[in-house]
């Protein structure tokens, strides 16, 4: 598959296709403590060599990258950045910011179509009290330089070793704050990735797909999908400079999930997120385990719903 990889000063994954650089996963950051110190992925890379994500943005210096995250457990904060609360109305910085410690890889094996590599981390709250272990699994697969794709897959065991039942929230589903449901899989994209169009393969009707034609640019309103349920979703758009067209094809493949799956994002800026909490709360008592499988396909060009329903769902 032509697929190598190497680690970096015990610091970085870096994984390449070739002479391409698909990504690097820095499992130990250089990360203000405010800002929730984690593993992140940071760049991605579309085949066509187009950096879709987008590290530390002076707006909101806590996202990073891909990377994944709870923005209330218990009244701890793993999102970074201000916390929210309902009795002020406001955010504030408070000590109340986690860390997740990577602890050792114990796993790395090839697949039929792909490869995986396996870790343990510690998510450590801010009076350095333990409140979960992970284990998180990166697969590699599908690669195709034919139909230009590629497809990360991001699965994660997580474990309460607090010693109490834990409460998982969002703003939205916790504080009342009304579309905050930013928690889970965070994707900070580019700022040079332009979206054009969105398209929900199930679940309700919104809004249609469109195609993307020279001298025409599509934009539906992030607004629509902001807490839209649904398990796939395929986000289009463009990057500056090469203007080279990228689809994004998301979907939420937890069996069984204790959860309730949707998209949150924002209009001002391109990002998404594999929402596990954004009406509702999840109660994880003592040894329990929170599972979660997400996966993120990277398609170069702007697709049709035939090609995507082909290619994608037809996988």
């Amino acid at each position: 598959m032509n697929l190598t990889s190497e680690y970096i000063e015990d610091k970085t994954l870096r994984v390449r296709y070739g002479d391409l650089i698909l990504f690097d996963y820095v499992y130990r950051p250089d990360t203000n403590k405010q800002y929730c110190p984690r593993p992140y992925f940071h760049p991605i890379r579309a085949l066509s060599g187009d950096v879709l994500t987008n590290l530390r943005p002076a707006d909101h210096p806590w996202h990073q990258g891909l990377s994944l995250t709870m923005s209330s457990v218990n009244g701890m904060n793993f999102w970074g950045g201000h916390t929210y609360s309902k009795e002020t109305g406001e955010y504030a910085n408070i000590d109340n910011v986690g860390t997740q410690l990577h602890r050792d890889w114990v796993d790395e094996k090839a697949l039929e179509n792909g490869y995986a590599w396996t870790e343990t981390l510690d998510w450590i709250g801010p009076q350095r009290q333990q409140v979960f272990t992970e284990t998180r699994t990166l697969i590699v697969r599908d690669i195709d330089p034919e139909i230009g794709l590629w497809r990360l897959v991001w699965e994660s065991e997580i474990t309460n070793t607090l010693g109490e039942t834990i409460y998982h929230n969002s703003y939205n589903s916790g504080e009342g704050l009304e579309g905050s449901g930013y928690t889970g899989l965070f994707l900070r994209m580019s700022r040079g990735f332009d979206r054009t169009g969105t398209h929900i393969f199930d679940g309700k009707d919104i809004p249609e797909w469109d195609d993307y034609h020279d001298g025409e640019t599509i934009l539906d309103s992030p607004d629509q999908l902001n807490g839209w349920q649904s398990s796939r979703l395929a986000y289009q758009g463009i990057f500056d400079t090469s203007l080279n067209g990228c689809l994004l094809l998301c979907e939420d493949l937890t069996e069984n999930p204790p959860y309730t799956h949707h998209w949150f994002c924002r209009p001002q800026f391109p990002c998404l997120a594999w929402s596990t909490a954004y009406h509702d709360t999840n109660t994880i008592g003592i040894g329990e385990t929170f599972n979660l499988k997400h996966s993120l396909g990277i398609a170069n060009g702007l697709w049709t719903k035939d090609r995507a329903q082909t290619l994608w769902m037809g996988a």
